[in-house]
């Protein structure tokens, strides 16, 4: 964030109301005084927005002569919002917007709740999340209830317990955030959400979750690729993911049958599809839902292209990692047509860490990635990666070096969200690992190193004593020059986790299973075993911590497990299984069989 005034020049930009943070769907207004001697040549559309908010927010210039008004309406979501004079800053040779040094830059915050009504009149509960542009920036959020301070955290979301039916509440967060990524300074701001009351009546119905097994052929041998389905309470609908090219039948199928997806002149049409990262197994079926595929230039429709000819799926919004358009990320065509298709035939959202948006009142709190500049890429690669990827190794390889145990920086640009309805929590991992773990876990400081069990290896991971390592600067040199510090633990409580990276064991630590403190695991995966989803590493981590929480018996596991961890290679059948939350309540049902567990 700069300074309210900013000289472009003979152009000069100033900010109104002097506040340097600001609330997403509001305006911000800004005075622009040309010099007598620049009038001839100024023109309003010199004026230009930067920051990650100027593509979706609105510029409207108006006046004449050496005085002009600038007003910004700004979306309704997180991030950063500037002003700049375009051809003073070219004069200057700064060459790329990103690179411009705008006027007052603001960051941008929203504020989102979602309220559970309770059974007693008095056990009801709202979470109150707050947006931010990148919580890299934030030092620390106070949470208040009508006044009272409740929660001061390193997180942007709180869950206010023990409210009462029919009360109205004002729910209010001081955010104390970093001014820039690099120093100490920070500037304080106030946010208040008035007048919220917890709903008139118990939803019977609230959201619903599917997994859909999305199994297909790669190599000759059994591949299982990642697909999740949302629908809420008011019939809005979100696709996690679309899994391979030979199984885009089967969401087909499975949407259209168990769900109830309509087409209306052959198009269904969905509100949101996220993209966890651009891995084949999460994304080739996009193009065969979507029937536009990369012609080498751009995205083509062409209805050949897709597996059911007589319907087609039309995504609202497209939501992708931050880093999405790195040369790193952007090296396939199956993740070329997605781009193309979100920035052309849809909107294209891109979120990182301390982002949150909303459909329907369910509310998506993004926990990771970080921006590139923030997290680099070969943080959380391994040597496996230089080949493909070039990067540059800094990680220590992990596991036996071979695919399941390995680790993957793709996986780990995973987009992480916590979904929450009303007090339900679900943790979504994408195909995140142990890295990633390790950062949401807040250790990427810690002077111990973090002991993690991978099949039969025991790993020491630990972020700071990597990149002194690979710099040849000591520990606390690097949480220095990298403020590793800045990398806090987040809210992490869910009742429902979708584990990380199918069945495998490079994630899902014993550590973050605590964290969690998580009821159930689903996990898109065939069996392992006859008897488990899981490696063998994963499986002894669950079977320990639901024994530690008193959960299960050593007796009741070999017959109970499947209470506990949900996979879609034996919950699935040939489609998949969902869970629906009734109120306060998780039902988890198989679809064909109807059972309930």
């Amino acid at each position: 964030m700069n300074e309210v005034t900013r000289e472009f020049g003979q152009v000069t930009i100033t900010k109104v109301d002097g506040e340097n943070a600001v609330i997403g769907g509001s305006k911000v207004i800004y005075d622009i005084k040309v010099s007598e001697d620049a009038v001839e040549s100024f023109n309003p559309g010199m004026i230009k927005m930067c920051g990650t908010l100027s593509e979706s927010a609105e510029l409207l210039v108006t006046g004449s002569g050496r005085e002009y008004q600038a007003v910004v309406k700004l979306p309704e979501e997180p991030g950063t919002i500037g002003l700049y004079a375009d051809t003073e800053v070219m004069m200057n040779g700064i060459n790329s917007r990103s690179a411009a040094v705008p006027a007052a830059t603001d960051m941008v915050f929203t504020m989102l709740k979602t309220s559970e009504r309770g059974k007693k009149g008095n056990d009801a509960a709202i979470t109150f999340v707050i947006g931010v542009p990148d919580s890299f920036y934030i030092k620390q959020y106070t949470f208040t209830l009508n006044g009272a301070v409740k929660s001061t955290r390193t997180s942007n979301e709180f869950t206010y317990k023990g409210l009462t039916n029919g009360a109205v509440y004002t729910l209010g967060c001081k955010v104390e955030a970093y001014t820039s990524k690099k120093g100490n300074a920070t500037v304080v701001k106030e946010l208040v959400k008035t007048n919220v009351q917890i709903p008139s009546q118990l939803e019977s119905h609230m959201l619903e979750f599917h997994s859909i097994r999305v199994t297909g052929v790669e190599g000759g041998k059994p591949k299982t690729g990642d697909c999740h389905f949302i629908r809420t309470k008011n019939g809005n609908t979100v696709l996690i993911d679309c899994g391979l090219k030979d199984t885009a039948d089967k969401i087909d199928k499975y949407l259209r049958g168990t769900v109830g997806l309509k087409a209306t002149n052959g198009v269904i049409k969905i509100d949101y599809f996220i993209n966890t990262h651009p891995h084949h197994d999460h994304l080739e079926g996009f193009q065969y839902l979507t029937g536009y595929k990369w012609s080498g230039s751009q995205a083509v429709y062409n209805q050949a292209n897709q597996t059911n000819k007589s319907v087609r799926y039309q995504f609202s919004n497209v939501v992708l990692g931050v880093n999405c358009k790195l040369p790193f990320m952007q090296n396939t065509d199956y993740i070329k047509n997605m781009i193309y298709y979100a920035e052309h035939f849809s909107k294209l959202k891109t979120v990182c860490a301390g982002n949150c948006f909303s459909v329907d009142g369910l509310i998506f709190n993004i926990l990771s990635p970080y921006p590139a500049d923030v997290m680099p890429l070969e943080w959380l690669s391994n040597s496996s990666d230089n080949t493909a990827d070039k990067l540059t190794y800094i990680r220590k390889i992990i596991g036996n070096n071979n695919s399941v145990d390995g680790s993957s920086s793709k996986n780990n640009q995973s987009i992480v969200m916590k979904i929450i309805n009303g007090g339900r929590k679900f943790l979504a991992m994408g195909d995140a690992e142990l890295y990633t773990e390790e950062l949401l876990l807040g250790k990427a400081a810690d002077e111990a190193d973090w002991n993690v069990k991978i099949t039969n290896t025991i790993n020491k991971i630990n972020l700071a004593a990597d990149i002194a390592a690979a710099k040849k600067i000591s520990k606390a040199q690097a949480v220095a020059d990298y403020s590793l510090n800045r990398f806090t633990a987040k809210d992490l409580g869910a009742i429902v986790l979708k584990k990380g990276h199918h069945g495998t064991a490079n994630n899902m630590s014993l550590d973050f299973l605590k964290a969690v403190n998580v009821n159930k695991i689903i996990v898109s995966a065939e069996m392992h075993s006859a008897t488990s989803p899981l490696a063998d590493t994963t499986l002894a981590n669950a079977k320990q911590y639901f024994r530690e929480e008193k959960l299960i018996t050593d007796a009741e596991w070999p017959t109970k497990w499947q209470s506990f961890i949900f996979s879609t290679g034996k919950h699935g059948r040939d489609g998949g299984f969902f869970i629906r939350t009734y109120g306060r309540e998780c039902d988890f049902s198989d679809p064909y069989s109807k059972k309930k567990y």
